[in-house]
Formats: C-alpha cells, structure tokens, sequence
C-alpha cells in the first residue's frame, strides 16, 4: 500500500496550473465524456476544493471540490456545503483521510 495521503482545502483561486491539470487528468480517467473546458468551467463556481495529496511526491491523487450556499428556510437563514465533483485514483481507494 501507497503511503497515506495528506487533505487540505484549498480556495479554488490558490491552486496551481499543475494541481488544476491534474485534477482534470483524474477527471478524465474516471469519467467520460468530461472536457477540460467543461470541467475548469464548473471548477469556476466552486470556492474550495479538498485536495488529496502524496505527502512524499506532493502529488495530487485526488479532490473534492466544495461550494458554499446559503438560503432561506421560514425565518431562518441557513449555511451548507455542496461536495461536487470527487474522485481518487484506484490505487488509494479505501483510504480514510
């Protein structure tokens, strides 16, 4: 087994180029049909992102990208986080991080 990965959440505007085009390389492997137009696109009207990082390569091996709302229930105003697009690579699948 792969040495555990390292999460952090990441503002969408302090990712690198690098990080950016990994993510999409991700993307692409696990589901089709994903253009990197498409996906920088969504990544947009994201405001974070949890990246799953090697700690010994600092490479990206996985994300899930976040996006806050607020809205309205009654009188009460309300806080949540929407997880949107999640992916890790195989190999560090049933890792809990």
């Amino acid at each position: 087994m792969h040495k555990r990965l390292t999460a952090a959440i990441v503002p969408i505007a302090n990712l690198s180029p690098t990080q950016t085009l990994r993510m999409h390389a991700i993307m692409q492997q696990y589901y089709q049909h994903f253009t990197q137009e498409e996906f920088l696109r969504d990544l947009q009207v994201k405001d974070d992102v949890i990246l799953l990082t090697n700690p010994m390569t600092m490479r990206v091996e996985g994300f899930s990208t976040l996006k806050k709302i607020e809205f309205v229930s009654g009188k009460r105003k309300l806080r949540g986080i929407f997880s949107g697009d999640t992916v890790i690579e195989r190999e560090y699948w049933g890792q809990r991080v």
